[in-house]
């Protein structure tokens, strides 16, 4: 089978030190791959004597992404974290404003139904975010139901549609359709905490996480939504 092929890649972490991973592939889709690194993503951990949960929503492409992140919510609140960090940070887009049930009061089938998770949120965003990511990055700041730390998001928010030219052979994909959402198009939602990544030589550093870390831990008494 393919999947036990495995490869090297060379990694310079610091100038002029390099690590040598070996890697087997997996063969499936993109989609399915985001899918399954959202649902092992979410992490807790004792900081400054708070509890801090982690979730990393890749893609809103599909039930399943709102799902697991409903599950994550609801696993954070039994878990007693005094804080949740939501990473939109690159991926695909998707995504709509029902992913974010789990973090407000809302009304369920004509039911008024409680937030799953009411304790202070952290969202990080940066340019990989994109389409209805950016739609859910905007409800929380505006509704300020979160500080969002990082870098402005894309500003590719305009809806597309697929167009035959010629049968079997040539198909063009317009993005101009203006979608119910807000008008971000070329502009993006920009962050309340600006911290710019650095990727060359970060030997595996995560600046915006640690940001968001940092303003979650020992801050949890001073949020307030």
């Amino acid at each position: 089978s393919n999947s036990h092929c495995r490869v090297s890649l060379f990694v310079e972490r610091s100038p002029g030190r390099f690590l040598n991973l070996k890697i087997a592939p997996i063969y499936e889709s993109f989609q399915r791959s985001m899918l399954r690194a959202t649902i092992l993503s979410y992490k807790s951990q004792i900081l400054c004597g708070a509890r801090v949960s982690s979730f990393h929503l890749w893609s809103g492409t599909n039930d399943e992404s709102r799902l697991a992140l409903a599950a994550a919510a609801r696993k954070a609140r039994l878990d007693g974290s005094d804080a949740f960090i939501l990473d939109l940070r690159d991926g695909f887009g998707g995504a709509d404003p029902a992913f974010l049930d789990p973090f407000f009061d809302h009304v369920e089938n004509g039911l008024m139904v409680a937030a799953l998770y009411n304790k202070p949120v952290v969202a990080l965003i940066n340019g990989g975010v994109r389409s209805g990511k950016e739609w859910v990055a905007n409800i929380l700041k505006e509704k300020k139901r979160a500080i969002l730390i990082g870098e402005t998001t894309s500003g590719h928010f305009l809806a597309g549609g697929l167009f035959k030219i010629v049968p079997n052979r040539f198909d063009l994909f317009l993005a101009v359709q203006k979608g119910p959402g807000p008008d971000l198009e070329g502009t993006g939602v920009s962050p309340d905490l600006e911290v710019r990544a650095s990727l060359p030589y970060s030997s595996g550093k995560d600046l915006q996480m640690e940001a968001a870390l940092k303003i979650a831990a020992p801050c949890v008494s001073n949020f307030t939504n």
